[in-house]
């Protein structure tokens, strides 16, 4: 009866702070709070729960790894030195409020190494949920955000399997030819098709290969990383990521909720709480500055910077394994949710807003950035520019391409899906259209027509309302899905087209052009 009062708290704590533009994983922390003050529900069976969920998120891990994504220099080079430097960081700050604030108890070195490692760790959860909102999943700061987080996550798993301190039976050697079994894998994954058993597969593997680390005396999750990432990359392996990642998310709640069983952080605790919040600004600094010293631009740089600017839930994690295996009592654990709590509240309101922050300070922010001054971008004299080229974009410009005599230009952020673009012999450039610099760069006299073809009506608006603000008069066409969204593009005097509404019309359309019979007799 009292786990199903835990995970009503949970619901409930979760609906509100989503309803307030929060990750919901902030409502499992303070739920598991309230279930551990009042003394509700099972600790043991919320631990058990939540080390499914910690294999499944591994799991997951191993099947988005992307060791070319990991060998750009500003993942590996930009991830590895915020580390080198914010341990030491953490670890004067930390043991100078010990000095300063009465009532702790002394840690040594490895104490305070441990707990520093914890805070260089940055919000997977927090990052992916803000560039989805944001309609920025595909672009270039987010694909680096990414790969930083996947390096934090895998120096984690290092830790985890470090910490333990198992000693590999001799037969562990035998781990060796799993990846030589891939294909028995995949083969077994695409006899699952696409139901409820492909999700029963994922899971089979997750935990059939943690069960074999285990036996070989070896921390078991990283047998669930390891299956990961030998049948990740495969034509059913992103299929299997989305069918596991609701169960992973699932599961997981139970070891945020069960955080709050330990207690309350003291007064000294909290204060330690508040102050690493405000090192906050000081993390996004430096990964600004590492960013643009890796020759990123100042834009992707901020971006990139913001989203990794909080604490990480992989911190509460590794902390509390410290906490398990006694090397940290159990008030660090409620410091750092405390601590992580804090940065989501105040990361938060700064990415929602960050383009608007950005055109604020752009000019401040280039003075950071190593090549300032950027060639203008020839426009090859077209006179349509169609921005975004997914499906809607490369739809339309087939269409003016054919029926028009006008020059039609696209325009893609990801420059591999423009190097295609261009290889199927269509007019394109790359460029981030979400930059300020990018509208400095052309002559928009040129235009008569842009076509908004972004991913989300959010991107599009603030795409529009830039290129207003620099000067451009020619007309303007964007897509909406809403009324509402429709009747906002109109007061900016754009062309707007109901993308649902619309599609009905155009699928006729294009029904008789392919079957013109259709149309021989007259009505």
């Amino acid at each position: 009866m009292t786990e199903s009062i835990v995970i009503l708290l949970a619901l409930i704590a979760g609906i509100l702070v989503s309803r307030f533009a929060y990750p919901p994983l902030l409502g499992y922390l303070i739920a598991g709070f309230l279930a551990g003050g009042l003394g509700i529900g099972d600790k043991a069976t919320l631990e058990a729960i939540s080390g499914v969920g910690i294999t499944l998120l591994l799991f997951t891990i191993g099947l988005k790894l992307n060791l070319k994504q990991l060998a750009k220099p500003q993942v590996w080079g930009v991830g590895i030195s915020q580390i080198l430097i914010a341990i030491p960081l953490f670890v004067f700050i930390i043991w100078g409020y010990m000095y300063i604030a009465p009532g702790f108890e002394k840690l040594n070195w490895s104490m305070l190494c441990t707990i520093s490692f914890a805070l260089t760790f940055s919000s997977t959860v927090f990052a992916v949920k803000t560039f989805d909102e944001r309609g920025e999943s595909g672009s270039f700061h987010a694909q680096v955000t990414i790969g930083i987080l996947v390096l934090q996550d895998l120096f984690a798993v290092l830790f985890l399997a470090y910490k333990t301190e198992m000693i590999p039976h001799w037969w562990g050697l035998g781990l060796l030819l799993l990846p030589f079994l891939r294909p028995l894998f995949l083969k077994v994954i695409d006899m699952c098709g696409h139901s409820e058993l492909l999700s029963l597969c994922g899971i089979a593997l997750a935990f059939g290969a943690s069960e074999l680390f285990y036996l070989c005396n070896i921390k078991g999750d990283l047998g669930a990383l390891a299956i990961g990432a030998i049948i990740g990359n495969s034509s059913k392996g992103n299929e299997l990521y989305k069918n596991l990642i609701g169960f992973k998310d699932l599961f997981l709640i139970a070891f945020f909720v069960s955080v709050g069983y330990a207690g309350l952080p003291s007064l000294q605790m909290a204060g330690l709480a508040v102050v690493l919040v405000l090192l906050v600004p000081l993390r996004t600094a430096l990964y600004f500055l590492l960013f643009t010293r890796f020759n990123m631009r100042a834009r992707t740089s901020t971006l990139a910077s913001f989203g990794l600017s909080n604490y990480s839930e992989f911190g509460l994690i590794v902390t509390h394994l410290a906490v398990t295996s006694g090397l940290l009592g159990s008030e660090w654990l409620t410091t750092i949710a405390m601590a992580l709590t804090l940065s989501f509240f105040l990361a938060t309101p700064f990415n929602t807003n960050i383009h608007d922050l950005y055109a604020y300070c752009w000019r401040f922010l280039m003075k950071f950035q190593k090549q300032t001054e950027r060639p203008k971008i020839d426009l090859k004299g077209a006179d349509i520019l169609i921005l975004g080229m997914g499906r809607l974009g490369v739809g339309a410009y087939d269409y003016f391409d054919n029926h028009c005599g006008n020059t039609v230009l696209g325009v893609e952020a990801l420059g591999a899906k423009a190097k295609k673009l261009k290889e199927e012999n269509l007019n394109i450039i790359s460029g981030d259209v979400c930059d300020y610099e990018f509208w400095e760069q052309i002559n928009q006299d040129e235009l008569n027509l842009i076509m908004v073809c972004l991913s989300n009506h959010k991107e599009n608006m603030d795409v529009i309302n830039m290129m207003i603000r620099h000067g451009y008069k020619g007309k303007i066409a964007a897509v909406a899905k809403f009324a509402d969204e429709q009747k906002e593009l109109q007061e900016l005097g754009c062309v707007s087209f109901d993308f649902y509404a619309e599609a009905g019309y155009g699928f006729g359309e294009h029904v008789i052009e392919k079957i013109p019979e259709l149309m021989s007799k007259e009505s």
